[in-house]
């Protein structure tokens, strides 16, 4: 009984956890993207340290296992790392840096 009980908790976790495993993007795609977006998207002026914390939000959005099937959801998540002031302009960063990945893998041949 104990046998079977664990066979199923295994096959239960393993078929979970196959699916969730594979939509993340990968961390350097995550990082490439995340600072080609930010960079592109806040103004020369401001110098990198206002801008880091918005990378790090950025890339941990991106490789969220759940970013390719809800990823307003996990941008709004993961923002609320921030303080008020500057969960919308980190959902922006996060939500904007993955549709542009999508932009940019579809009209890749």
């Amino acid at each position: 009984m104990r046998v079977l009980f664990s066979f199923v908790a295994v096959m239960a976790a393993f078929v979970t956890a196959t699916p969730v495993l594979s939509q993340g993007l990968s961390a350097v795609d995550a990082i490439n993207q995340c600072e080609a977006f930010v960079e592109e998207s806040i103004r020369p002026e401001f110098g990198a340290n206002f801008k880091h914390p918005y990378k790090v939000i950025c890339y941990f959005g991106l490789i969220d296992p759940q970013i390719s099937t809800n990823p307003e959801a996990v941008c709004a998540r993961v923002s609320r790392a921030l303080g008020q002031p500057h969960r919308d302009i980190a959902e922006f960063m996060c939500s904007g840096a993955y549709h542009s990945y999508l932009s940019a893998s579809s009209a890749a041949p």
